[in-house]
């Protein structure tokens, strides 16, 4: 064969394989076999008995769960890896497929999901993006050319962004402001790294809460205008305008639709988006626009490579 007949021939090869590992997963769903791993270690046949399976054929599943690092096997006994415990959690507060109106959505572009329920899957996973924000808070030059700074994060979730940015400064006071159920997620971050001190918890609806007036030096939105019509961005840009002080910045901090990015970890997280809440991701150009009709001025970006999330930094300046 050919390069062009090989290359072809691997990713069918790969694509038949992701079509194996998914069924295998929606039977290991439907079946309970996932649940039952989720509660304990278990060995083949208690693994069958326990969902009523044929042994040679959860065998069979099983190794291919296995192989794809959906499970993990301790000498008999197989495990959900840490991966999938984390993906069953999320899906458990929720009792539902992350992508049950997958087809609803294709259909009719329209979904039963809430939003809240979204931003929640959204905050679980946070952590995974210490690595950006950090380098965030480093490209930032957050403790150097950025000292001291009085900052705001809006709809903080896990606080990961901004304690971030805390820990690299040890001048900056952050105030958080989320529900009170996320709320304490955030002040477990910042304790989690002695930085309690430095951040102050408010308890309150983000999108309405009464800012200060020209208090802050840096606001900060992270993956929250995905989640906004226009129009509501634009309200929810104006409010972090007006906490700001003359010169104050808003940095926004999510996943951006652009070709040079990581396309398929874009393109899963646009789906899940669409599928969760009929949300769309949008192109730096529109986040632009956006903040300029709030009243900031040009607006900079750049790419946060130290994961592969496809997340980006968006930031403006209040005149």
């Amino acid at each position: 064969m050919n390069d062009t007949q090989t290359n072809v021939a691997s990713k069918y090869f790969e694509l038949m394989q992701v079509q194996a590992i998914s069924s295998a997963m929606k039977v290991a769903k439907r079946t309970r076999l996932l649940h039952v791993l989720f509660e304990g270690q278990r060995n083949e046949e208690e693994l069958a008995n326990a969902c009523g399976l044929n042994l040679t054929a959860c065998q069979a599943c099983l190794r291919l769960l296995t192989s794809s690092g959906v499970l993990e096997k301790y000498g008999d006994d197989y495990a959900l890896s840490q991966c999938m415990r984390l993906m069953m959690g999320a899906e458990s507060r929720f009792e539902h497929d992350l992508y049950k109106d997958a087809e609803r959505y294709v259909r009719e572009g329209k979904t039963s999901e809430n939003q809240s329920n979204y931003r929640q899957r959204l905050i679980d996973r946070q952590w995974t993006h210490t690595a950006a924000a950090m380098q965030a808070a480093e490209v930032l030059g957050i403790g150097v050319e950025r000292k001291g700074q009085k900052a705001l994060e809006l709809g903080c979730g896990s606080g990961v962004w901004s304690a971030a940015m805390a820990y690299r400064d040890p001048l900056m006071h952050v105030t958080l402001v989320d529900s009170p159920n996320l709320l304490r997620s955030a002040v477990e971050t910042f304790n989690s790294i002695d930085l309690g001190s430095r951040a102050t918890p408010v308890e309150a609806d983000y999108r309405c809460w009464d800012v200060p007036l020209g208090e802050f030096d840096l606001v900060i939105l992270s993956e929250s205008l995905q989640l906004e019509t226009d129009a509501e961005a634009v309200i929810l840009l104006g409010r972090s305008y007006d906490a700001l002080k003359p010169g104050g910045e808003v940095v926004v901090f999510e996943p951006l639709l652009e070709e040079d990015g990581p396309e398929l970890s874009i393109a899963a997280q646009a789906f899940e988006l669409g599928t969760a809440c009929g949300g769309t991701l949008r192109r730096v150009s529109a986040i632009q626009k956006l903040m300029l009709g709030a009243g900031f001025g040009e607006a900079q970006w750049g790419w946060l490579t130290a994961d592969h999330h496809g997340v980006g930094l968006v930031i403006a300046k209040r005149p």
